[in-house]
């Protein structure tokens, strides 16, 4: 399932959300697949807010969208009803095609767990689910998908961009909807004398000035929150969330700059122009090449399981398939002796024919400390969707951004490229082979391991002779020591209304810290699996706060996960054939916690 992107723009005075593509085949019966704040994609809908319901069969094969005020309960032939316990409520409608709806919350719906209907020409969709909050703002973003540069402009109403930057004391607009319900009716442009109360923004790691938090005075269910930029440090990707008495909104960025010129890119190894590029749709040739602990690595998408199961085949001398290494290292890892025996059965009979090199050899895949490298390059095309959702996992020095893990982007499309028959890589452990594996990607386990989920201290070498699309080429990386986060032990429950403060030791002194964590899915029938922080400092600084803001942002009540690492895009290397290259130490110092 794939998130559904909106644009917004003004037709005659209404807000109009667009769905991704200008028409789609009608289906025979309606069904709705995800309801979700238009801005944010949350699925926590306010009352008054602006909300998407995205499907199949909802509605005509070409766009039809609202013109004019009052905006109805029926716009080309499509309906949409809530039920919240005993009642029922009709949306004023923003636009109708056949895989998206745009509609408004009426502010009197009763807030709780209810069902959504909609009807197309007398066809009804089965009821679905919705969560209905007094409050849960989404800031809109110019990519349509609530991540990445936010739609926020000055009091002229132009949006700021890295070339027409914000400047610190400069007033600012965010744009949005979800900050709570309205008197007077929802069908009409709200009076902006309706201000809310207890409006929060941060920008950066601070605190702005708000000026003015209430509905705009050109569109039904569409706010804007003015506030002042503080005094920060300047970067092109500073992130802005908005809190309310609903929680955090999503975090999107603005460029900064105190001269008001073009805005400097502070993000470690993401230069601007392949931002740029990448957002644009550009192909481009990306290459990651990673050493360390294989669990890490493994957690980063690579995979060892064909390597495994081609060293496999050889000790057992029958060819074990892929698929059941997969199966078998999974099952062991969760000590499920009776799939591993099952596994093993097929291939080695009788069983106590498994001997000690294969076991070893399985151990040695699992174990947390057992060392590998990979390396994947690619050409990639069609990211435009994903990259604020890359570049918002990466925030800018001193900062964090907050994002929900999401399925890939449908229209993005990689090729793997030719770097030779192998790679080298010469490690603490001596010289291994990187072998091609059929996807593309190239591995090896080194045979060593490392403290704690680090990768063993030493020097290492990836080199190749060149292939059909990739030139010959050699990166060194140093790792005098590991990164240690000095503080675990005293972090198990978070207080997710307290600032947390983590500290380290160890890393590079001259690089940057990668911090992180992610708490479970949302709401019932989410697409979504987790929400997820980062933040970024400078390695030599030895500790960072976790603002609370940030952490407010999590799920309440649930169990997650903590993590310090070596910053993934701190050492950029050249390899001919590939615009962007990054040799990665993927090493990691985490621990299950519980929010509260």
């Amino acid at each position: 399932m794939t998130r559904t992107s909106a644009a917004w723009i003004l037709v005659g005075g209404v807000i109009v959300l667009l769905p991704p593509g200008g028409s789609c085949f009608a289906q025979s019966q309606p069904y709705v697949r995800t309801v979700q704040n238009s801005a944010s994609f949350s699925r926590r809908v306010a009352q008054g807010s602006l909300f998407v319901a995205a499907g199949g069969g909802l509605g005509p094969s070409t766009v039809v969208q609202a013109t004019a005020y009052p905006l109805t309960t029926e716009l080309g032939g499509t309906s949409v009803k809530i039920v919240v316990g005993t009642t029922t409520v009709s949306c004023p409608m923003v636009h109708s095609s056949a895989t998206q709806v745009a509609a408004i919350l009426p502010s009197n719906t009763p807030t709780g767990d209810g069902t959504i209907v909609v009807t197309y020409n007398d066809s009804s969709s089965s009821p679905s689910f919705i969560r209905v909050v007094t409050s849960a703002f989404g800031v809109y973003s110019t990519a349509s998908s609530g991540l990445g540069p936010g739609t926020i402009t000055g009091l002229d109403y132009v949006t700021k961009t890295f070339t027409r930057p914000s400047k610190p004391g400069e007033v600012l607009v965010a744009w949005g909807t979800g900050l709570g319900p309205v008197t007077g009716g929802d069908s009409t442009i709200a009076t902006p004398d309706q201000p809310f109360s207890g409006v929060e923004v941060f920008v950066g790691d601070r605190a702005a000035k708000v000026i003015y938090a209430g509905r705009s005075g050109c569109c039904a269910g569409l706010d804007q929150v003015a506030f002042e930029v503080p005094d920060i440090p300047q970067s092109c990707f500073v992130p802005v969330a908005v809190r309310t008495e609903g929680g955090t909104s999503n975090f999107v960025t603005i460029p900064i700059s105190s001269s008001g010129g073009v805005c400097v890119n502070d993000i470690p190894g993401i230069p601007l122009d392949l931002i740029s590029r990448i957002s644009n749709g550009e192909q481009l040739t990306l290459g990651i090449i990673g050493i360390g602990p294989i669990p890490v690595l493994q957690g980063f998408g690579f995979r060892f399981s064909y390597g495994i199961a081609e060293r496999i085949s050889k000790l057992l001398r029958v060819k074990v398939p892929e698929e059941d290494v997969s199966r078998l290292l999974r099952a062991y890892r969760i000590r499920d002796a009776h799939t591993v025996r099952s596994i093993l059965g097929k291939y080695s009979k009788p069983l106590k024919a498994v001997d000690a090199k294969t076991r070893d050899l399985i151990r040695s895949a699992v174990s947390g400390d057992q060392q590998g490298a990979v390396a994947r390059l690619v050409k990639s095309s069609g990211f435009a969707f994903g990259a604020p959702q890359f570049a918002a996992n990466f925030p800018a020095t001193g900062t964090c951004m907050v994002t929900q893990t999401s399925p890939q982007d449908p229209t993005a499309k990689t090729r793997p490229l030719d770097a030779g028959a192998s790679l080298r890589v010469e490690s603490p452990a001596g010289r291994k082979t990187m072998i091609r594996e059929p996807n593309g990607q190239y591995q090896a386990m080194l045979g060593i391991t490392g403290p704690d989920h680090n990768t063993a201290p030493g020097s290492y070498t990836v080199s190749g002779t060149g292939g059909a699309d990739i030139g010959a080429f050699s990166a060194t990386m140093n790792i005098a020591s590991s990164l240690v986060w000095t503080n675990k032990s005293a972090v198990a429950n978070v207080d997710r209304t307290r600032p947390l403060t983590v500290t380290w030791s160890g890393g590079a002194g001259s690089g940057y810290v990668w911090i992180g964590g992610a708490a479970g899915s949302e709401p019932p029938g989410s697409e979504h699996a987790a929400t997820v922080f980062t933040c970024v400092e400078e390695s030599r600084k030895g500790m960072f706060t976790i603002p609370d803001f940030v952490l407010s942002a999590l799920p309440d009540e649930r169990e997650g996960t903590l993590f310090l690492s070596p910053h993934p895009l701190g050492q950029r290397i050249i390899v001919p054939g590939l615009d962007l290259a990054f040799l990665v130490d993927a090493s990691s110092d985490s621990r299950k916690v519980r929010f509260r």
